[in-house]
């Protein structure tokens, strides 16, 4: 019996829905989905075949112009953006969850919990980024 190729087009844990036109997800990747979200976004479920982003007003965004190896936050949800624009890399989401440390992948820069500081504070200072910052 000859096994029918994938389709490329179509990710091969989805099962189309006829009656829904969305689409359903195999009961494995769900689970694999629905764990990952309440680890890291508290329960907010993504469709990855979808351009759904996390909220960006909702999160401090923190840069590195000077290239340090480690910054203190006074946050455990935030976004890195790398250096400031227009040389800034993606926004990357981070939760530290348990956790008192994060690296991002990108830049490398490494995050330390420091419970003392506030929201929009940084050790050394200066590291917020705001969004209506200009390029200038």
């Amino acid at each position: 019996m000859r096994v029918p190729e994938p389709d490329p087009g179509r990710h091969p844990a989805v099962e189309p829905d006829p009656g829904n036109r969305e689409h359903s997800f195999s009961p494995g990747l769900r689970a694999r989905i629905s764990a990952n979200a309440q680890r890291t976004t508290g329960g907010l479920v993504v469709c990855p075949d979808h351009a759904q982003t996390m909220p960006s007003d909702d999160y401090v965004k923190v840069k590195n112009d000077l290239g340090l190896a480690e910054i203190g936050i006074g946050v455990k949800e935030f976004k890195c953006i790398g250096v400031s624009p227009p040389d800034d890399h993606p926004h990357i989401y981070h939760n530290m969850g348990d956790r008192d440390v994060v690296h991002c992948l990108y830049c490398n820069t490494k995050y330390k919990f420091r419970s003392y500081l506030g929201r929009y504070e940084t050790e050394p200072p200066g590291n917020v980024f705001q969004d209506n910052e200009t390029d200038a």
